[in-house]
């Protein structure tokens, strides 16, 4: 049930969250810093860090380094 959910999750970020066709200096867009104070619709390192990680183990013998 979680990698089902996982696997939808990466599908749902890569068609419609990527700046492939963007002039950008990240991976993903549409990131919030802080909302209230108006940081949103952004690239967030973290964020393209955790998308990275979860495309690396939805695609390859991934083994846990924790």
């Amino acid at each position: 049930m979680y990698e089902s959910a996982a696997e939808t999750t990466l599908e749902s970020l890569t068609e419609s969250y990527t700046t492939e066709s963007y002039d950008s200096n990240g991976i993903l867009k549409a990131a919030a810093y802080n909302k209230p104070k108006g940081d949103y619709d952004e690239c967030c390192i973290w964020g393209d860090y955790f998308y990275y990680e979860g495309l690396v183990r939805a695609t390859s013998d991934w083994e846990s380094y924790w």
